[in-house]
């Protein structure tokens, strides 16, 4: 999942192919909200009815949590629905579109969030508050069994800043809480944030010392495989994206953004080595 570290600490991108050819053809869909003033993080409700329409012709849907019967498949381009931040809009919005064309979503809870609204945007730019759906509005979802929940930890939290401490405390409350409302086994995470930079060796660790099977970052990816099953990556789309945009971007047209992604975060890590040695 991350590059080499040389003997100076500083990661070294894999090899080209490596990066955008290794795994299975499985593109995991990220979304946050579907809302009619869409932001950076939002696409309206006709926009995400379009995606979907593309999403329902072109390609087999299929759960994350069935992603280990996908891997033993290395041909068939395979698609998963995932939403971040249980927006409310998304009962209102993106619900009954999914319902309507049988497509399965997996929803990722902040739990120390639930029903309140996303405190953890106050300040950016463009980016407005929207409430977060309640105990009920979930247990509602969780009812109708299109919907699986995973946990986006309890306090929204960029893991891999934490101790050891909190970490495991943000990926076992958070997998409690859910497991206790609604009577079931929680196996799926989504990291916060979810770059390089938000995740390593260690968060996944503790992932799965606590019990996860899956976990999904925001890194750009159209291929998964079994190797990064804690570290899988994803796709996202724009308020902009209209349905040649969106088959492009689940095909692999556009992992060119992979390493876009891969220069930043080495870009970054030189950065950090800087300042240290400095």
């Amino acid at each position: 999942m991350f590059p080499p570290p040389t003997s100076s600490g500083i990661p070294q991108p894999h090899n080209p192919k490596s990066l955008l050819s290794a795994g299975c053809p499985i593109t995991i869909l990220m979304y946050h909200s579907v809302n009619r003033e869409p932001d950076q993080y939002s696409v309206s409700p006709q926009r995400f009815r379009q995606h979907m329409e593309v999403v329902k012709q072109h390609f087999p849907v299929m759960r994350l949590s069935e992603i280990e019967s996908a891997f033993a498949d290395a041909t068939t381009r395979r698609v998963i629905v995932t939403f971040d931040d249980a927006f409310a809009d998304f009962r209102e919005h993106a619900y009954p579109v999914l319902a309507e064309m049988g497509i399965p979503a997996t929803m990722f809870v902040p739990t120390g969030y639930v029903g309140r609204s996303n405190r953890w945007d106050a300040g950016l730019r463009n980016v407005t508050q929207k409430p977060i759906m309640d105990v009920e509005a979930l247990r509602s979802l969780d009812r109708d069994g299109l919907i699986d929940l995973g946990s986006h930890t309890v306090d929204h939290l960029k893991m891999r800043r934490l101790r050891p401490g909190d970490m495991r405390s943000q990926v076992t409350a958070s997998k409690q809480w859910l497991e206790d409302t609604f009577g079931k086994a929680i196996t799926m995470f989504s990291y916060p944030y979810g770059q390089r930079d938000d995740f390593s060796a260690e968060t996944k660790n503790v992932l799965a010392e606590a019990g996860y099977g899956v976990a999904v970052t925001t890194c750009w990816g159209t291929r998964n495989s079994r190797s990064n099953v804690l570290a899988l990556r994803r796709v996202f789309f724009w308020e902009h994206d209209e349905p040649t945009t969106v088959r492009a971007k689940i095909d692999g047209g556009y992992d060119w953004i992979a390493w876009k992604e891969r220069g930043g975060y080495l870009k970054r890590s030189m950065m950090r080595m800087v300042r240290l040695g400095g």
